[in-house]
This record gives C-alpha cells, sequence and structure tokens, in this order.
C-alpha cells in the first residue's frame, strides 16, 4: 500500500513548468532547442562514430527481460559490440550469493513491514533512501515509531537522507 518516493510525490513532474518540452543539443557552452528529427539524427551520427567496438553498454537492473534482450541486441548487431554487462553483478549478485548460501534462497527473509518494529537498525554501505525508497521509509518509521529507544546506525563515507534521523552517523574513510 506504499508507493516509493518518486510514486509518491513526483507526479508532478510530468505537468511542471520547468519541464523540457523538446530536445536539446549542447553546443559549446549552451544547449541549443532543436526538433526531434535533429536530435534523432544528431544522436545516429554520434553513435555511428563508435561502431568500432569502442562501444560500451552497461544495462539496468530494473530493466525488464524484453528490454535487456533489445538492449543486448542493439549493442551487438547495431553497434557491432560485445562489450556489455548488467549492474546486477555488482550490485545484486553479491547480496543475492550470500543470501542463497546462507538461506537458500535470494531474497529477505523478513516482510518489510517487521522493519517498523525493529528497536535497532544499521546500514551499511547504502544509500537506501535513493536505492531502497520503501526500505527507507519503513526505517524512517521505525525512528519516529519508538523514539529514542530506537536506533539507526548509518555506516558510510557519504552522507544520505537517513543520516538526517540517524542516532550515529559513522564515516569511515
Amino acid at each position: 500500500g506504499y508507493l516509493c518516493v518518486k510514486g509518491r510525490w513526483a507526479y508532478d513532474y510530468a505537468q511542471s513548468a520547468d519541464r523540457l518540452k523538446q530536445p536539446l543539443i549542447r553546443r559549446g557552452n549552451r544547449y541549443d532547442a532543436v526538433s526531434w528529427d535533429e536530435a534523432l539524427g544528431y544522436i545516429a551520427m554520434r553513435l555511428s562514430e563508435f561502431r568500432d567496438g569502442s562501444f560500451y553498454g552497461l544495462g539496468s537492473t530494473v530493466a525488464t527481460n524484453e528490454e535487456a534482450y533489445l538492449f543486448q541486441m542493439f549493442s551487438r548487431v547495431v553497434m557491432g559490440s560485445n562489450n556489455l554487462d548488467t549492474t546486477a553483478r555488482y550490485s545484486q549478485a553479491p547480496w543475492q550469493r550470500a543470501f542463497t548460501q546462507s538461506f537458500g534462497t535470494a531474497a529477505t527473509t523478513n516482510e518489510i513491514n517487521e522493519i517498523r518494529k525493529m528497536k535497532c537498525l544499521m546500514v551499511i554501505g547504502a544509500n537506501a533512501p535513493e536505492t531502497h525508497a520503501i526500505t527507507s521509509y519503513w526505517m524512517n518509521l521505525a525512528v519516529k515509531t519508538h523514539g529514542d529507544p530506537a536506533h539507526l546506525i548509518v555506516i558510510d563515507p557519504h552522507w544520505n537522507l537517513l543520516c538526517k534521523v540517524a542516532n550515529v552517523w559513522l564515516r569511515p574513510k
């Protein structure tokens, strides 16, 4: 019943007066408004410069199977490059392997709403508000629900929104 931050508060982006309404091409230090035909032609021309095998594509973990298939076909057939990868190898694979070895499944062992019942939470090296918005929401609720006895410990060299509500922010070098 809860939406991520983008779905919950970002619905007005589509109607924003500041939203781009046409493509822009950078020319020197300025951006010029151009037609869609000119923008697509420019993209095609610039991409053709990398059809010598120097193209590298990095796919997203949130792409559907169909989108991932189209991405790799574009990389291989159109760009003539086998240089492609996915962020799943770097961000998803390590924890999935650890969970499978430990619990027999690559999924969390608790339901997300159980986070609210926790009296101590520790987040290590993860920007939960940016990458796990719903989890971050439930962490905030846990801190607010339990008040002083609830502890949120963030261990990360980089500040993120959870540091605002954390009882302790450890910033290793």
